[in-house]
């Protein structure tokens, strides 16, 4: 949890009070006999501001979370993504393989039926923002042509804006360890999709880059490949808010720590002034 605590600042600001000084020679209050002076020292009432500065939280600790089927994962529920073959998705992609296909934790979604060249896409929908710097995709399977015009591709769009994938965004190619599962073709960046390499089975992670927070994020594989998105869980901070007062007060509010303080400054400031001139 992020947790960013601010004090609340207390503006004080003097208008107009009256007081009455007794000065040691004085035996009254409002005269003075033997020479002495009375010190008639205008002060103000306070008004009080006070200013609020209320405390920014974020919902949850931030776990990152790796998707398959819908569900919540940790703090965040996310929809979409059904398993659906005759769409050509198939969630999760484990349970068409043969048991330990996989190295252990790994697993994703199957975009598209080989050799099959068409799009395939499905959307996962978050019950809160995901921040998409936090996200990144394990991709494994996408094949080089193999007769076929293309080669396999990745893309993908947040909350309806189509991501341009850059070389920088391929943080790993291949996955590790490299297997059956994980070819080891190098995956590559062209016109800001993320594609297979020309001649092996290609495998890698990718990053998106974008700063912005999102409802949704779609998945596309042009021919086929598995996708594994993981994302962090955590929902936006809260943001800050700002509350202002205006409490007038009194000569009884006095007794009040930080107006006491500031206003016996003042008087015993008025006070030394004038003894000097008596």
């Amino acid at each position: 949890m992020s947790l960013n605590k601010s004090s609340p600042i207390i503006l004080l600001t003097l208008l107009q009070r009256e007081a009455n000084y007794h000065h040691p020679k004085c035996n009254r209050c409002d005269g003075c006999d033997g020479g002495g002076k009375v010190l008639k020292l205008k002060l103000s009432k306070y008004v009080v501001w006070v200013g609020l500065s209320l405390p920014m939280t974020q919902a949850a600790f931030a776990a990152n979370q790796c998707l398959a089927l819908p569900g919540t994962y940790g703090a965040v529920t996310v929809t979409g993504c059904d398993n659906d073959t005759v769409k050509g998705i198939t969630n999760p992609m484990s349970s068409v393989l043969l048991p330990g296909f996989y190295p252990d934790g790994f697993d994703g979604v199957g975009l598209g039926n080989m050799p099959d060249i068409s799009m395939t896409s499905c959307t996962y929908t978050f019950n809160h923002p995901i921040l998409a710097s936090s996200i990144t995709v394990d991709l494994t399977s996408m094949e080089p042509s193999w007769g076929n015009p293309v080669r396999d591709a990745f893309s993908v769009s947040l909350d309806g804006t189509a991501y341009a994938f850059t070389s920088a965004d391929i943080v790993q190619t291949p996955l590790l360890p490299v297997s059956t599962a994980f070819g080891p073709g190098h995956l590559d960046q062209e016109g800001g999709t993320v594609i297979s390499a020309p001649d092996l089975s290609s495998s890698g992670k990718v990053k998106i880059s974008a700063s912005q927070w999102i409802n949704s994020m779609k998945v596309t594989m042009k021919g086929s490949g598995v996708a594994r998105v993981c994302l962090d869980d955590a929902a936006p901070p809260t943001p800050p808010s700002t509350v202002a007062a205006s409490v007038p007060l009194g000569p009884w509010a006095g007794g009040a720590a930080s107006v006491g303080i500031l206003g016996l400054a003042a008087f015993m400031a008025r006070r030394r002034k004038g003894v000097k001139q008596s």
